[in-house]
């Protein structure tokens, strides 16, 4: 939730704002009909009466009960105890008469306020010393709020901060964009020069697939926050470290600062052992064997054979 205060002081003999301001510049407030006179028989909250319509910049409603008017100071805006110009003295106490939501409008609001302490014209409109209108603002992840009030928002997680990127670069570097260089096999140097006095978020992506073991490394200090979070502190960042990466990673690094500055990516490699082979060999052995048979004239015969048996 929102709250603006609305101010207003009024010169009742000349019928002008000495001044009228809203705390919140999100509203914007005016006086209307302020030759409104009570002898007129017009009531607050009746057409022609004086009243205030407020604009609210941040904001979609779809009636009045969605803002809620409070009266802060319920003396009229033209009551003089200090001595202001064209005052009345402040004989009656003002209260809220009527809100309405502007025909055909999302953020715009007429507010009348009465004042009930007029013997000769009672009910008559009336304009307020100070009174708020309460809203629920559309807040932004950026905007700064105190800690512990109720209009705090909620922390956002890291995934819906993530920016939306361009296409990585079709070559190692494009004229007008990123300028990146490589150096050996294993590292990788990006320069955003042509990003001089900008902020630039980036977000890299690191993959691999290899079965032995694979580091990564990179040290970008000159930024606000990083993802994942190495420590330190806002553009004083530790660098980034991983001896044992493995699949996708993703690395987001907010507001770094644009400009001809370097910033080095390593990543390298230990090949795993040699993988453990036995080696069989085959041997042949020679031997011998006797067979012995009788013929067909009865007489015995002996066949020597000669095998080679593999070990």
């Amino acid at each position: 939730m929102a709250t603006a205060t609305i101010s207003h002081n009024f010169n009742n003999d000349a019928n002008t704002d000495i001044s009228l301001s809203s705390s919140d510049n999100r509203v914007s407030v005016i006086s209307r009909n302020k030759n409104y006179e009570g002898s007129s028989g017009i009531k607050a909250g009746e057409e022609g009466a004086k009243h205030y319509l407020i604009t609210i910049s941040d904001f979609t409603a779809s009636s009045s009960s969605d803002i809620t008017i409070s009266i802060t100071n319920n003396r009229p805006a033209a009551a003089s105890p200090g001595g202001i110009p064209g005052g009345d003295d402040g004989v009656g106490l003002v209260y809220l008469a009527k809100v309405e939501l502007v025909s055909g409008t999302s953020n715009q609001f007429t507010v009348w306020f009465g004042n009930n302490n007029d013997d000769q014209y009672p009910n008559s409109a009336s304009f307020v010393k100070e009174w708020s209108v309460t809203w629920s603002a559309n807040i932004s992840n950026n905007e700064s709020r105190t800690a512990g009030a109720s209009s705090c928002p909620d922390p956002v997680s890291w995934s819906s901060l993530l920016p939306t990127c361009g296409s990585p670069p079709t070559g190692l570097s494009s004229s007008d964009g990123l300028q990146i260089s490589k150096t050996g096999n294993n590292q990788i140097t990006l320069n955003l020069k042509n990003y001089a006095n900008k902020l630039v978020t980036l977000r890299i992506t690191h993959s691999t697939s290899a079965n032995w073991t694979q580091s990564f490394d990179f040290s970008i200090p000159t930024c606000s926050d990083l993802s994942p979070n190495t420590g330190g502190s806002p553009y004083a960042r530790s660098p980034y470290s991983n001896s044992n990466i493995s699949g996708t990673n993703i690395f987001v690094v907010y507001n770094v600062d644009g400009g001809n500055y370097n910033y080095v990516f390593n990543h390298s490699s230990v090949p795993g052992p040699r993988p453990t082979r036995i080696n069989y060999n085959l041997v042949c052995t020679p031997s011998t064997s006797v067979e012995t048979s009788t013929n067909a004239d009865g007489d015995t015969v002996t066949t020597t054979v000669n095998n080679n048996m593999r070990m």
